[in-house]
């Protein structure tokens, strides 16, 4: 919305040319950008329901290893219990490398907001250089930085938690 609202602030001023241009690359930016957010949202969604899975094993298992102390039929038990420790480490695994796999997604969106950043202190600049409608060009060149800042901070968050989650 953002960049739509940069091009038509751009074609109103008439004289931006150079604004113009940045508008446009804001658009395929902001276009890039939200494909990445679509994909980062997945693939949390993906590792949500992966973490709640082997919370499920695992408290299945610690059920089995009670149930062994009162059960006459320990063989049974005992190969139920290995079956779900193994399925248990299987999950962990499959876990940490989405989460690697989702920090390295993270750090590819974090290196596209910061082509965000420099498009929007473009923008910012041709702005200035506008000579009608320099006031309009100055607020949506702000909002676009504002909202990048916005989205960048939020990446640097999940970048922080995912560190914090791996160690």
């Amino acid at each position: 919305m953002v960049a739509l609202n940069a091009t038509l602030v751009a074609r109103q001023a008439g004289d931006a040319h150079g604004f113009s241009a940045v508008a446009g690359e804001l658009r395929g930016f902001s276009q890039h950008l939200n494909q990445d957010m679509e994909n980062l949202s997945r693939q949390v969604y993906l590792l949500s329901m992966e973490v709640s899975c082997y919370f499920k094993q695992h408290h299945r298992l610690r059920l089995f290893e009670l149930s062994k102390k009162s059960c006459d039929s320990l063989a049974v038990l005992n190969s139920s219990t290995e079956h779900l420790q193994l399925q248990q480490q299987s999950s962990l695994d499959e876990f940490k490398t989405r989460l690697q796999q989702l920090q390295l997604k993270v750090t590819k969106s974090l290196r596209l907001c910061n082509t965000g950043r420099a498009l929007a202190r473009s923008s910012m600049i041709e702005a200035h250089h506008s000579r009608t409608n320099a006031n309009k060009l100055s607020v949506v060149a702000a909002e676009i930085e504002s909202t990048i800042n916005s989205i960048y901070g939020w990446l640097k968050a999940i970048v922080s938690k995912i560190t914090n989650t791996a160690t």
